[in-house]
């Protein structure tokens, strides 16, 4: 069996497929929160006075958000690094499920 046909075969299991939609579904929402979350600050700064106001002492809200910005970094960072970690074991079970299927079916031909 050619490599292309083998990789045909994989792409069609439903757990390759199942991958593929749970790590769309997570990198366009996560992309989609960064990016609102990282320019809300420069559009709320400029064309608003919303985050000019105190938030503790002589800090304003928009020190404050600018701060959270370094936290939700991180916390994309770590929750990436797990969620690429459980893609990775999906990957595992595709590969060992594909080899099984095309082991059988190389045997039967």
């Amino acid at each position: 069996m050619r490599d292309e046909e083998k990789y045909e075969k994989i792409v069609a299991l439903p757990g390759f497929q199942d991958m593929l939609a749970k790590k769309k579904k997570f990198i366009l929402t996560s992309t989609l929160i960064i990016f609102i979350l990282f320019l809300a600050l420069p559009v709320l700064t400029s064309y608003s006075t919303v985050l000019n106001h105190t938030f503790i002492g002589p800090i304003t809200w928009a020190w404050f958000w600018a701060f959270m910005l370094f936290i939700m970094t991180w916390f994309f960072c770590v929750l990436y690094t797990k969620k690429a970690s459980s893609f990775d074991q999906l990957n595992e079970k595709i590969k060992e499920e594909a080899n099984k299927e095309l082991t059988v079916k190389e045997a039967n031909v």
